[in-house]
């Protein structure tokens, strides 16, 4: 339905209160191109639909993130950093899109990892979480040391204790507190992670790890 011209509409909220709903003008299908939105009550600006309804829409789960690990089967101990590069700047931290909409901020509810060997002995990993892509002092199978704690958010420990002739998957949630709340790089709906690893765990050569995040 397009709506053609400019106005204003008031309706009451549940408490009997006003609730301005504004109409742009927009000659397209207003499914395709909203010409809709709610003005702010304390600022008058126009808030988009994605913008406010955001964190009342059920939980989901993101679309995995992946890299896979050096061509070598040196064990790790607990602490060692998991990651696509031995070389420190040469490590890429996951780049998750996690929000629903550019700076919306939501929580982690749930961490889904995935590794592409078939054996979970000791395959116990922490996945840390960051609102901007961390440097780090070592690469793969050095010690966990990031280069910034100010955008830290938190972190979920994961055990690998499933395994299948594709390879192994666990589901972890918070380390500390109910869920990992989270506010995206600024612009984008996109959080950062690095996995530190926990145990004794000796790697496949060039094994692959996919992250999934459960947010809402």
């Amino acid at each position: 339905m397009a709506a053609l011209s400019s106005g204003t509409k008031t309706i009451l909220d549940a408490t009997g209160g006003n609730v301005v709903v504004k109409t742009g003008v927009d000659s397209g299908d207003s499914t395709t191109s909203p010409a809709h939105a709610i003005i702010d009550a304390a600022t008058g600006a126009l808030l988009n639909f994605d913008s406010v309804f955001a964190n009342t829409r059920p939980p989901r789960l993101t679309s995995g993130v992946s890299f896979n690990r050096p061509a070598d089967t040196t064990a790790y101990t607990a602490g060692d950093l998991v990651a696509n590069s031995t070389t420190a700047g040469s490590v890429t931290a996951l780049t998750i899109p996690a929000a629903r909409a550019n700076d919306i901020p939501a929580e982690i509810i749930q961490a889904t990892l995935k590794k592409s060997g078939t054996t979970p002995t000791n395959a116990i990993f922490r996945v840390h979480f960051f609102g901007a892509s961390p440097g780090v002092a070592n690469g793969d199978n050095g010690v966990f040391t990031p280069s910034t704690f100010a955008l830290y958010f938190g972190a979920i420990d994961v055990t690998l204790g499933l395994p299948s002739s594709v390879g192994c998957v666990g589901i972890g949630v918070a380390t500390q507190g109910a869920t990992v709340p989270f506010v995206p790089a600024s612009g984008t709906q996109n959080i950062f992670a690095l996995i530190e690893c926990r145990a004794a765990y000796t790697p496949v050569s060039g094994e692959t790890f996919t992250l999934e995040v459960g947010v809402r």
